[in-house]
């Protein structure tokens, strides 16, 4: 039961108090806020929050019967971090306290009596750690477990040490400070030497008669003020405009390449009952150790991330096992532990480790090995470089990974925080299947899709509503928590090799439409603003094209290829990291473009490509170009480094390797460079829209360049669900692109949010082609 040895605490003032979501987590939250608003001092100290909002804490206030409060906990929209735990109900057994413990990585575990006024408790205990009370005493009515990390780090005291510390960093600044704070501390307010400020700091804390903290707006209430000032002096101080006398320390060695790693204690054979310890740390002997390193790259200002690791083997397990390791800046994780009871009939292990934050898959590795043997760790793929900006970015909803298994059954695994599923896909082949060949026989360019309101839209839309609805329906009985997936927003899928099919774009979440349901007559007015007006009352007899999740919901596709990854960089760039101060970086300006098409796409309809040229040309000027081979695309993206990039080619296989071809020279997917994606600067990273032009095959050949264009570092790959024949891809490509260019760039908005509404104001104007596109890559870039 004790608590995590090794928590990396970063204590933070004001303090963050969390709170679950169920209802009487929610009545000891008013609780709270109601005393907060009541003093002065709790609003300088503490913030109230929920587990909706945020999730990194000080303390998480557990309240109710402690198993409803573990399973809101495990249902959490991420992992939970929290340096302390605040118990307000009856004490549960020590190995679900362990259990909290570890999946919270909290350091402390405080229980409050069941008779604990909450309001008196909170104002107490906050005032008493202003007093830099320890936080073992702070509270004398409160039973406290808590390591030797947390009684340090909780003091008000030791955050003072930090900002002096910080102080000594700022060179020759000059701060004003509080008028009272200046009087307390015997320096002037205005314009305060920083290392004057530092050493007064340090002279109060070290004075016996404890004077800085005999009230709360002493110690606690002006070391909160002093950290934003000594935040504010730091910058100030490292702003290359002005020049300072800074002492440049001594460059650290090189930290330790770490690897995800599995403590198997005993071989594994039938019948067998055993724990298995994952961490991340530099190779220990004894371990299973990866094959390749983890993304641990961290940015400069962040301490350690709270990490969600999901252990699937459907062979031998009911459900993933879930659990949570922190992963300091440096050095090694903490270990998550997973029991294993093995079947008798047990052969091999074929599991998957999916290591996830805040929803967003960091990598994927294989556990693989015959019973009685010791098993191998096999990195799939990194999905992204490490963790820098990611804070910065939105948290998602819910994550799925999609792949098959060594006998080629697809499968899925999904779910968010702490709740995931594994599940098989193959009863959703013929559902798939059924949409691909009615989207793949549809005549776009006929007289009655010539509207939304058409007749043949219609009877497309309202199929596709009926198909896609069953299909949302059966994929979501296999999902661990269906109310949280139907009302996910942001959601990202990883699709592994040749596993892509899925296509929760056409996901229908209305009410099933009949055989004879007509189309919304408010339709319009509700894809111009992304939402049905209020008057609109679902039925069966109608049918909104905004219950596809399509054109309803930002969905980031990642697809991965072994092969693709190998002979390229390995996938060094599935997702580009912002760099510190970067994370508003907004996709290149839409100034430069270069368009290719197969021959094939003209022979139908002619004269379709070069309209779709004449009206890039008229757009972009000088800075566009079309290109007739692959040796001229590569020096037009040499010599105008495009933001755009638009291929319209055909698309087929040759020796097993996929080709492109455009006008009659082919490229094989393994000859893929980045002088075909980036100008000669490494720049810009462009937006690839990619239409492969199929003709007779039932696949799409044309994805196998999707992970081979993402691992050459275009931003973002714009590919369909479903094959589109020549004859309606040129349209669809200048349609998107005249959009695309014409969205005002403010950078209020990313490419996520602007891809649904491409696709709702393309069905404004035409036939519902744009249905079938779909983007990979990462979606928080800024327009």
């Amino acid at each position: 039961m004790y608590p995590n040895p090794s928590p990396e605490l970063r204590w933070q003032w004001p303090m963050r108090f969390g709170f679950l979501d169920d209802p009487s987590s929610s009545q000891l939250q008013q609780a709270f806020e109601a005393e907060r608003a009541a003093h002065q001092t709790l609003q300088t100290l503490t913030k109230i929050r929920c587990v909706t909002t945020s999730n990194r804490f000080e303390f998480l206030v557990i309240s109710g019967p402690f198993e409803q409060a573990l399973d809101r906990l495990m249902r959490s929209p991420v992992a939970i971090q929290a340096s302390a735990l605040v118990i307000f109900c009856d004490v549960p057994a020590k190995a679900e306290l362990a259990r909290l413990a570890r999946l919270t990585n909290a350091s402390g575990l405080l229980f409050a009596p069941s008779t604990t006024e909450p309001r008196g408790w909170y104002r107490e205990f906050v005032w008493n750690l202003s007093h830099d009370a320890p936080i073992d005493s702070a509270s004398p009515a409160t039973t406290v477990f808590a390591n030797d990390e947390l009684r340090n780090q909780s003091r008000i005291s030791r955050l003072l040490h930090r900002i002096k510390d910080r102080l000594k960093t700022a060179g020759e600044e000059r701060v004003d400070i509080p008028d009272a704070l200046g009087a307390l501390l015997g320096i002037g307010p205005i314009g305060v030497p920083v290392r004057h400020l530092s050493k007064a700091i340090k002279h109060a804390l070290d004075q016996p008669s404890n004077v800085l903290f005999d009230r709360e707006s002493h110690g606690a209430t002006w070391g909160v003020a002093l950290d934003e000032i000594s935040h504010a002096a730091v910058r100030a101080a490292s702003d290359d405009t002005q020049s300072f006398a800074v002492s440049i320390p001594e460059m650290p060695a090189a930290p330790a390449t770490r690897f995800l790693q599995a403590n198997i204690p005993d071989p594994l054979t039938p019948k067998l009952s055993t724990i298995l310890g994952l961490f991340i740390d530099a190779p220990r002997a004894g371990a299973v150790v990866a094959n390749q390193a983890f993304p641990d790259n961290f940015d400069d200002n962040l301490a350690g991330h709270l990490l969600t690791a999901v252990f699937s083997d459907p062979a031998i397990l009911e459900k993933p096992l879930v659990q949570t390791l922190y992963l300091p800046a440096l050095g090694s994780s903490s270990t998550a532990e997973f029991a294993l009871s093995l079947p008798e009939d047990f052969k091999r292990i074929d599991a998957r480790i999916t290591i996830l934050y805040e929803n967003r898959v960091m990598q994927t590795v294989k556990l693989e090995g015959l019973a009685g043997t010791t098993p191998t760790l096999r990195v799939e793929m990194d999905v992204r470089p490490g963790f820098g900006g990611l804070d910065q970015q939105r948290r998602f909803d819910s994550a799925i990974v999609l792949n098959h298994t060594d006998d080629g059954v697809p499968r899925a695994t999904t779910g968010a925080g702490l709740d995931f599923a594994t599940f098989s896909l193959q009863g959703l082949d013929k559902a798939i299947e059924q949409i691909e060949g009615r989207i793949n026989g549809t005549a776009w360019a006929a007289e009655d899709m010539k509207s939304i309101e058409a007749a043949g839209s219609q009877d497309l839309l309202r199929y596709l509503a009926r198909k896609g609805g069953s299909l949302y329906r059966d994929f979501l009985n296999y999902v661990p928590d269906k109310e949280r997936l139907a009302s996910a927003k942001y959601i990202q899928v990883v699709a592994h090799e040749n596993a892509s099919r899925l296509p929760i774009e056409l996901f229908y979440d209305r009410v099933s439409p009949a055989s004879d349901a007509k189309l919304c007559p408010h339709v319009r007015d509700a894809l111009k603003v992304g939402s049905c007006p209020n008057i609109c009352v679902p039925d069966e007899n109608t049918f909104c094209p905004l219950g596809f999740w399509g054109l309803s919901r930002v969905i980031e596709w990642h697809r991965f290829n072994v092969v693709a990854a190998e002979e390229t960089r390995g996938r060094a760039f599935a997702l580009r990291d912002a760099k510190p101060g970067q994370h508003e970086r907004a996709l290149p300006d839409f100034t430069s473009a270069i368009l290719a098409a197969s021959a094939k796409v003209d022979k139908v309809v002619a004269d379709g490509v070069s309209e779709v040229s004449a009206a890039l040309g008229t757009r972009f000027g000088a800075a566009f170009a079309v290109a007739a081979s692959w040796e001229e695309w590569a020096k037009q993206v040499a010599a105008l480094s495009p933001a755009i990039l638009v291929l319209i080619p055909h698309t087929d296989e040759e020796d097993d390797i996929p080709t492109m071809e455009i006008s009659t020279k082919v490229l094989p997917s393994d000859q893929l460079r980045l002088k075909h994606v980036l100008g000669p600067n490494g720049l810009p990273q462009p937006i690839v829209l990619l239409l492969g032009c199929n003709t007779d095959n039932g696949g799409l050949p044309h994805e196998s360049f999707v992970a081979a264009f993402a691992d050459l570092e275009a931003a973002i790959i714009v590919s369909s669900i479903s094959k589109v024949l020549g004859r309606h891809a040129a349209p669809l490509a200048l349609d998107f692109v005249q959009r695309l260019v014409a969205l005002p760039r403010d950078g209020t908005r990313s490419f996520g949010e602007v891809m649904c509404e491409l696709r709702r104001h393309a069905l404004l104007d035409g036939p519902p082609v744009a249905l079938v596109l779909k983007a990979y890559g990462d979606a928080d870039w800024r327009i």
